[in-house]
């Protein structure tokens, strides 16, 4: 009897308090392509490609390109989020 009460309450609270965070797709950057070059013996050039939505109805989207320099990948796609 008490694991039936425990597994309903837990079971209602999972219902109740789950919410689902929405994103607008405007707000938040898609990466479609990131790739990387050697510049010289130890340090990398990253470039990522990302689509633009634009303001307005029925408009296409544009491309944006991030690029930087950097000794490792994710030193690179840390100074990339600070472009974007």
């Amino acid at each position: 009897m008490k694991k039936y009460l425990f597994w309903s309450i837990f079971t209602l609270i999972l219902l109740f308090n789950y919410s689902i965070e929405t994103k607008i797709l405007e707000d938040i950057q898609h990466v479609s392509a990131i790739g990387y070059d050697y510049v010289d013996g130890d340090r990398m050039k990253g470039t990522a490609a990302a689509p633009f939505y634009p303001a307005g109805i029925d408009v296409k989207p544009l491309n944006a390109f991030f690029t930087a320099v950097g000794h490792t990948i994710l030193d690179i796609l840390q100074k990339q989020q600070m472009e974007a």
